[in-house]
């Protein structure tokens, strides 16, 4: 991922303000009388202090436990601030005088929306649509009651927050998370312990460097491979399996809106390419426009050249912490080829190495992703080993937002004339074992048409996905509105690598740096099965499917389960802990099973804290498989109507 150096307080201002515009005295401007919010019935947490996460160099991501702990996180970040400044200072990038104290904070509020009667309705009414039209207009109506609730949660709320003292606060559309900027000397134990004491407060994070996400680079080294390159036009959706069928269909993407989420620029409109595309280019909350950026113009151009009839509304970093402005343009799909590698900077340009994973910036997007059904494709990150800017990666992290549990995240691929397609190396990959990311590959570099260039970087591989779902929502109008059904089909159709392997684990069937393997696009058109279940209020062991699949041997079969996730930790940022994923387990049993029997299943996924199970199993014996998709834990607080996907496909010994 490119990284700017970022002015770090400084930007912190532009960011927090600008992400709906809304300081304290904006409150009396919100029309949202005709939602009725009822009181929240939260389960009591034993310790307050782990909803306090800072995000400061060394301490990223840091568990606080304890009075003591939190009074030693509090005295040291002024001197991390100011540690900042100074180093920022010296590197040039910014300069003592347009420095400032000022620091991020962003609250996460208790909320019942997903149990009130009109979003039950809503999750209800989803099954129901038929056409391009219905889905939007649904969609406008979803979106409206979502934004003037939250509107409304956050309104009623801001007393909580009066402990601190902010000078400027606001709320992050289509969600109950806040944000607010205060001087650092403002930040006090005792602000702090009493905003976590209220029962309506799930979360506190501090840092000095937002979600200021920015655009994946070009390394060295993929701009040296360009001549070595034997991607050629078409070839990257040769690989996906979609040329084919793009060509046999007419797809166009026609009547879908298509998000394009960049960070230092928008696409240039007026070049020849995408003069007559259609696309709404958005501005700053102020009103002044976005300077035209390449990397914003080659990832449209990706985009354009699979799904020329899509409508496209491009947006460009730092004024957002989430999707919500594409929401508000009733966006279907957002691509993101932007992100942050770590939420912690060292302020030296340099990322803090080793502590990867979930941050509140990535719940903010599962958040949106749930309640407003948009699906999200983020780039994983690229690895760069020169510390000259603030893309310095050497663990080849992925970035933030690549960990949001309900987003699409895009490794990438490269073909190796001996071989056939592997990862490549440059993409990221880095992990927890126990999630699933990235989700799917496809080649890092691409051939874009309109440059008659190849670009590389995980960048220019998220837009190929994002392009051929959007084809695939175009066929298929129902899958507009559920993110959980491409999170299940690209993970049931995904085609190996040459260097696929499950050697992680025999209940990990993803491998580490592609996932589930290369996108399917054609697989996906010919899903063997699935099934859609709700899952309410039930206990733990419960099984939710149940189905006997008929498979000859040496058929290998492909199973991809996925729901969607409310996903936040309270031990600081710790994947493994997160609260609101409920455990599901996928089993596959061979013909001998035998109900009540001591039957052991042929291959499992058991992924403890993930919304995605997958597995592959070549059988051994023709006859009646059994699968199953079972619950492991008690259903996670918020979580009562789970939507689970469950699709698979089965594959000849010669496919």
């Amino acid at each position: 991922m490119k990284k700017r150096t970022i002015s770090v307080l400084l930007m912190i201002c532009m960011i927090i303000l600008s992400a709906n515009g809304l300081s304290a005295l904006a409150f009396n401007e919100i029309d949202s009388e005709e939602v009725i919010l009822e009181p929240i019935q939260t389960e009591a947490n034993d310790n307050i202090y782990n909803k306090i996460h800072f995000y400061f160099g060394e301490d990223a991501y840091q568990t606080i436990d304890t009075f003591d702990e939190l009074t030693k996180a509090v005295n040291n970040t002024a001197k991390k601030v100011n540690e900042t400044a100074a180093a920022m200072s010296r590197s040039g990038n910014v300069s003592e005088e347009s420095f400032t104290n000022e620091i991020c904070v962003t609250v996460e509020f208790a909320s019942d929306y997903m149990q009130t009667k009109e979003f039950l309705a809503f999750s209800e009414e989803r099954n129901h649509l038929d056409s391009i039209d219905e889905v939007h207009e649904f969609r406008s109506r979803l979106n409206a009651f979502s934004k003037s609730y939250h509107e409304k949660m956050a309104k009623e709320n801001i007393k909580d927050l009066s402990a601190f003292s902010y000078t400027k606060v606001s709320p992050i559309a289509y969600s109950p998370f806040v944000t607010m900027t205060m001087p650092v000397d403002n930040v006090n134990v005792s602000s702090l312990k009493s905003v976590a004491e209220n029962t309506n407060v799930l979360e506190i994070s501090l840092s000095y460097q937002s979600a200021s996400y920015e655009p994946e680079f070009e390394s060295q080294d993929a701009v040296e491979s360009r001549s070595q390159s034997s991607v050629g036009p078409g070839d990257h959706l040769r690989a996906v399996n979609a040329y084919d069928r793009i060509n046999a269909d007419g797809l166009t993407g026609e009547g879908i809106r298509i998000g394009v989420y960049e960070a230092d620029g928008v696409c240039d409109v007026n070049r020849s390419n995408l003069a007559d595309i259609d696309i709404t280019v958005g501005t700053h909350i102020n009103g002044t426009t976005f300077p035209v950026d390449l990397h914003a113009t080659k990832v449209t151009s990706i985009l354009v050249e699979i799904a020329k009839d899509a409508s496209y509304y491009v947006y460009s970093g730092y004024d957002l912490l989430g999707v919500e402005w594409f929401i508000d343009q009733g966006c279907d799909i957002v691509n993101m080829s932007v992100g942050d590698y770590n939420c912690a900077s060292n302020g030296d340009g340099t990322y803090t190495n080793g502590n990867p994973g979930y941050c509140v910036y990535d719940a903010i997007i599962d958040y949106q992703i749930k309640t407003s059904y948009i699906t999200v494709v983020v780039a994983s990150g690229n690895q760069s080993s020169t510390n000259v800017t603030t893309a310095y990666n050497p663990d080849n992290q992925i970035g933030c937002p690549g960990y949001a549990y309900n987003a699409i995240t895009v490794g990438g691929v490269k073909y190796d004339e001996g071989t056939g397609w592997i990862h490549d190396p440059r993409a990221s990959y880095v992990s927890p074992t126990n999630i699933m990311k990235p989700n799917i590959a496809v080649p890092y570099t691409v051939y874009i048409d309109a440059f008659n260039d190849w670009s590389s970087g995980a960048s220019y591989s998220a837009p190929v996905v994002t392009g051929c779902l959007a084809l695939f929502m175009e066929s298929h109008p129902y899958s507009m509105i559920f993110p959980e059904d491409m999170l299940s089909m690209v993970t049931s159709t995904a085609q190996k690598t040459a260097d696929y392997s499950i050697s992680v684990g025999a209940n990990r069937y993803n491998d580490l740096k592609v996932g589930a393997g290369i996108l399917n696009f054609e697989g996906m058109y010919n899903i063997a099965g699935y099934e859609r279940k709700t899952i309410t209020n039930s206990p733990r062991y419960t099984t939710h499917i149940d189905e006997n699949i008929y498979l000859e041997a040496g058929q290998e079969i492909q199973i991809g389960v996925a729901w969607l996730v409310t996903a936040y930790s309270t031990t600081g940022g710790s994947v493994q802990n997160a609260v609101y994923v409920t455990d599901y387990n996928l089993y596959l049993y061979d013909p001998s099973y035998t109900p009540g029997g001591m039957n052991m299943a042929v291959a499992t996924s058991q992924l403890s804290a993930s919304n995605v199970e997958m597995l592959r199993y070549t059988a051994t014996t023709t006859g009646w498989y059994k699968l199953t998709v079972s619950q492991w834990s008690d259903m996670a607080a918020g979580n009562t109507g789970d939507r689970m996907m469950m699709t698979y496909t089965i594959k000849s010994p010669t496919s």
